[in-house]
């Protein structure tokens, strides 16, 4: 993997018809927060999140369950936490960087 890798896009398009996008980052922490691009509001913003994490851990409700959501803002950043549980009860964060979107 490149330097510039981290940085390549994949594109999403929601059901409102915007093309979201989130890069590549993992989202383990505030340093690999996955970043979310071309949102117009929240609503936008947090389908794509939970777009994410469907893609990444599966159906929502069946093989995992949102626990908690906060805010972190940090510098100039905002970013959303999600605690989640995964069906076999494994406890997992991710970390999203929400701050285009987040106004």
């Amino acid at each position: 993997m490149g330097l510039f890798d981290i940085f390549r896009k994949k594109k999403r398009e929601t059901n409102l018809g915007t093309m979201v996008m989130h890069n590549d980052n993992i989202g383990d922490s505030l340093e690999t927060a996955v970043v979310i691009h071309g949102a117009s509001n929240s609503g936008e913003g947090i389908k794509a999140e939970n777009q994410y994490l469907s893609e990444k851990f599966g159906q929502r409700g069946l093989d995992w369950e949102k626990k908690e959501q906060s805010l972190i803002g940090k510098e100039d950043r905002q970013y959303d936490k999600l605690d989640i549980e995964l069906k076999d009860g494994t406890n997992k964060t991710v970390y999203f960087d929400v701050t285009e979107f987040f106004k």
